[in-house]
């Protein structure tokens, strides 16, 4: 069944859908070296008046692609011989069908898979959820002709189609793909191919990162306006329709855009975690921090941001904002069988993300894991500090840390009751920590520059997508028992002393992590990555350059004989390196710099 919304006016039953972007521009383009060929879209200003309901992907009503001006255009696509397609479709018809969907020339579209010239191409199936579409093709020599044909399904309805007349670079390619996720709230964070899950703005920006915002990949919404490439948008839906709204007024129509003061170059995105509330059952983590919203150059002196959801929230859930060191109460209005939330956007001055936080009423039971934050300004202390605490009977549990500022990233399996991390530096972190079961514990906070902290004053909160050379590596300790009884600074002190480790510093027993040497390293040696603590754990080792691109992957099981992976790296520049195992995951970054010798 279609999506639909009537849109109603006063005293009267008629359909009306107004569709105003004066701010867009149909002669934007969207890669600075290349123009699209071919671009159909929803026009600037759209009127229907009609007694039929429109179908809508996101905020945007599908195409109607029998009028004579789309037909033109796509039978334009259908002579080409070689070029890049993008397309925003979904399928509302039998997924079962061994019809095509669509024909454009040389492709022919199925549910399951696209025929070019007759060769068989495996694609995700294309059923009712929205989906965006890419295909590239170029001209094979002694190619037997096809006819330009063009052929449309009545069940398939599509938003959008972009052509270049050229094969696309990657990431080419993924600007055109984020723009297009972000306008139709098509999530794209759980891509086949890891490296088309990050969303990218027109200034190669990584606007959502898979590796900083992994845990929030269920729906991804974007707000703002970017002249440019003709981007424009005060409020948005998700994909359906429906379910979410995204906007800067407190009402809001699919198939509209207020025209309200937004300055070019501001985006907003939110993005949503797999935990959309807490869990009323004794153990799991009393808050859950939902959704993650990230302001990027925003500037606009709309007061507010309204989220609203297709649910309504207990009574017991009061919805907080937080950036992990300020945290304010947010105003909820029940809409019939919705809830709409209020952010004041003008009353925030955020270090970093914010975090929508949703709570559960106290249980009467203790939890199964607790954790400790130990800041260094607020203790005699040389380094930032974590202790994490976990019952025997949730044990293993998964832990994920993030720096948001200095962009490091840890995934690691906890084994043993108590953990300490240390040598933590300066920036906004995220956790996340959970079982088969539940998810046991999930903050936001921040932590301040400390004596032993190599970052200090060079951590830059203004350029969040920047890396920062020099980041210190982080020490991963299990520690011997349970833990103390009850958790608190005093007794956490008594237990580190009667371990014979001065609470006031890093403290190593069993450390476990990844250590790089030298960093920088020279294009003349090997460089040394050593695994501490991981012995006879089989890693995927991918080795990425400083623009994403994956340059080599290679399997490694780390041994008491042989614990560490070597390799050479022939060219200067940045590196990303991933340890990936289903026990322990990191990424390191590593600068090769040739007047090291």
């Amino acid at each position: 069944m279609s999506t639909t919304t009537p849109l109603r006016t006063k005293g009267c039953k008629r359909l009306l859908v107004l569709f105003m972007l004066t701010n867009f521009s149909l002669s934007a383009q969207l890669l600075e070296q290349h123009h699209e060929k071919y671009w159909l879209r929803p026009a600037p200003v759209q009127g229907v008046d009609s007694l039929q309901p429109v179908s809508f992907i996101g905020n945007y009503p599908i195409l109607d692609l029998s009028q004579q001006a789309y037909q033109s255009q796509l039978q334009g696509i259908a002579e080409a011989t070689s070029g890049t397609l993008f397309l925003v479709l979904k399928n509302q018809g039998d997924l079962s069908t061994e019809r095509p969907l669509l024909q454009i020339g040389r492709f022919v579209i199925y549910t399951n898979k696209v025929l070019l010239d007759g060769q068989e191409l495996s694609i995700d199936t294309i059923n009712a959820k929205a989906s965006i579409l890419r295909l590239n093709f170029q001209a094979r020599p002694n190619q037997p002709y096809t006819a330009p044909r063009v052929r449309i399904n009545k069940d398939v309805q599509v938003s959008e189609i972009i052509f270049y007349e050229r094969m696309l670079e990657p990431e080419q390619r993924r600007i055109v793909e984020s723009y297009l996720a972000m306008k139709y709230s098509v999530n794209i964070t759980e891509n086949t191919n890891p490296e088309l899950r990050d969303y990218l703005n027109i200034f190669k920006d990584k606007a959502w990162s898979s590796r900083l915002d992994a845990l929030y990949n269920q729906e991804v919404l974007a707000l703002g306006r970017l002249d440019t490439i003709g981007f424009y948008q005060s409020q948005t839906y998700s994909s359906d329709a429906q379910s979410i709204s995204l906007s800067l007024q407190p009402e809001a129509e699919p198939g509209t855009m207020p025209e309200l003061d937004l300055e070019d170059g501001s985006l907003l995105i939110l993005s949503r975690k797999e935990h959309e509330s807490a869990q009323q059952d004794c153990g799991s983590s009393p808050e859950v921090n939902t959704w993650k919203l990230r302001l990027i150059n925003w500037n606009s002196t709309e007061p507010n941001l309204y989220l609203t959801l297709d649910t309504i929230l207990d009574s017991t859930q009061q919805p907080l904002l937080t950036d992990g060191s300020t945290t304010i109460p947010l105003k909820t209005a029940e809409l019939a069988s919705r809830t709409q939330l209020a952010i004041p956007l003008n009353k925030i001055e955020a270090s970093g993300d914010l975090y929508l936080t949703l709570g559960s009423p106290d249980l009467e039971c203790d939890p199964l894991a607790k954790v400790l934050i130990r800041n260094c300004n607020r203790m005699d202390s040389t380094a930032n500090q974590l202790y994490i605490q976990v019952q025997a009977e949730a044990l293993p549990a998964t832990l994920n840390l993030v720096n948001l500022n200095t962009k490091e990233a840890l995934q690691t399996e906890l084994n043993d009751p108590a953990t300490l991390i240390g040598q933590l530096g300066a920036g906004q972190y995220q956790l996340s920590l959970h079982n088969n079961k539940r998810l046991l514990s999930d903050k936001v906070f921040q932590l301040g520059s400390c004596a032993d902290d190599l970052l200090g004053s060079t951590t830059d909160k203004n350029a969040p997508f920047e890396i920062n050379e020099g980041s210190p590596s982080w020490v991963v300790s299990a520690l011997p028992g349970n833990g103390p009884s009850e958790l608190n600074e005093e007794s956490l002190e008594a237990y580190l002393k009667s371990l014979g480790i001065d609470p006031n510093t890093t403290g190593q027993v069993v450390k476990k992590g990844i250590e790089v040497y030298p960093n920088p390293g020279s294009r003349f040696d090997p460089v040394n990555f050593r695994l501490e603590g991981l012995s006879g754990i089989p890693f995927t080792v991918q080795i990425y350059d400083s623009k994403g691109n994956l340059m080599v992957q290679r399997e490694f099981t780390p041994s008491v004989e042989t614990a560490e992976f070597r390799h050479p790296f022939r060219v200067d520049g940045s590196y990303f390196i991933r340890f990936i195992s289903a026990q322990h995951s990191e990424t390191k970054h590593l600068r090769i710099k040739s007047n090291l010798q």
